[in-house]
């Protein structure tokens, strides 16, 4: 089963396995693709390619809140050269912070200081030579993390920036939750009964929520960070995944197909334990939420989507200068001593 989903110019892949039994060595893994689509069958015009630096600031529209603060981190451009690119919540800053000929840079997430930015280096459309990486805020002094023969990706930092979690893969067609320092070593995989991906840290940095499978659909679930307490939240027959914590630990934020035959995603919430689930009354496909740091908003994709949690105050911030629709968002709080 795959679901896809197409906003403007950008479709969204979520492949969400396969088999007609409830095997999960039979389910691929989750990969997040951004394709061009045109009327034409025949040629396509690709948008023109940002250039690595600073990009002009863009002007939030009229209801964008003045007030919000930090900075947010998001994927853009493809098929299979896809960059990262960082812009200060008010529209100032804007950058493109990757540009590797030879790879896609995406997924990812900042430290909690704002300095550095883990993310996924992969060699075009070959998912087995996916790794955890990371650079300077500014795009500088990349450098690998992993460096193994299993694909490893979706990136997240704990919050007392001393630990980078991600899906490591397995064998056959699993993963486990990785879990390595910010200068590469202490690398090791958890390894619960249980698929894990797209994981986010608890605000104590002690558990963590992530979208897994233990049959045919993804569901959310969390967990200790040393893969002990595992504990299903939904049991949907629906997908559900990209989950993340609020900043008080209080609510959980994830996408969902529930109800729809489009293939189409929302927003939900729920509380940290699983109750009172229910959806952010707003028509519209929603995928990787992320947080406000002061926990007021949701930021979504595709596109920089706001909202606030009860679902009124709907926005989007234009960023024409990526040249593709924003992906794969991280905010992370204001700092000092930080610069696009």
């Amino acid at each position: 089963m795959k679901l896809f989903a197409r906003v403007g110019l950008v479709a969204v892949v979520l492949a969400a396995g396969c088999g007609d039994d409830d095997d999960t060595a039979d389910r691929p893994p989750t990969t997040v693709t951004s394709t061009t689509s045109t009327t034409s069958t025949t040629s396509t015009t690709p948008a023109p390619t940002p250039p690595l630096g600073p990009l002009a600031d863009v002007t939030p529209p009229d209801d964008w809140p003045k007030d919000l603060q930090g900075r947010i981190a998001f994927t853009a451009g493809g098929p299979f050269a896809e960059d990262i690119y960082v812009i200060d919540a008010d529209g100032t800053h804007f950058a493109r912070v990757t540009n590797d000929p030879g790879a896609m840079e995406f997924d990812p997430t900042w430290s909690p200081d704002g300095r550095h930015i883990a993310y996924r280096h992969q060699a075009r459309d070959n998912e087995d030579t996916a790794e955890i990486w990371v650079m300077d805020a500014d795009g500088s002094h990349k450098r690998a993390l992993t460096d193994n023969d299993r694909p490893d990706w979706g990136p997240v930092w704990s919050p007392d920036g001393a630990t980078i979690a991600f899906n490591a893969g397995g064998s056959p067609h699993t993963f486990g939750l990785g879990l390595v320092r910010p200068d590469g070593s202490g690398t090791h995989v958890v390894e619960p009964e249980v698929w894990v991906e797209y994981a986010d840290w608890s605000p104590d940095g002690k558990r963590v929520v992530f979208m897994g499978t233990s049959g045919r659909q993804y569901d959310i679930f969390t967990m200790n960070a040393d893969g002990t307490g595992v504990t299903r939240l939904t049991d949907d027959p629906a997908d559900d995944g990209w989950p993340v914590w609020s900043p008080d630990g209080r609510t959980i934020a994830f996408s969902s197909q529930r109800g729809l035959t489009d293939e189409g995603q929302r927003l939900y919430l729920m509380d940290a334990d699983g109750s009172d689930e229910r959806q952010v009354p707003i028509d519209r496909f929603a995928q990787f939420p992320a947080w406000s740091p002061d926990g007021r908003y949701l930021l979504f994709g595709p596109g920089l989507n706001l909202v606030r949690p009860d679902g009124t105050g709907l926005t989007e911030l234009s960023t024409p200068g990526a040249g593709d629709t924003p992906l794969l968002l991280d905010w992370v709080a204001p700092q000092s001593n930080t610069s696009g």
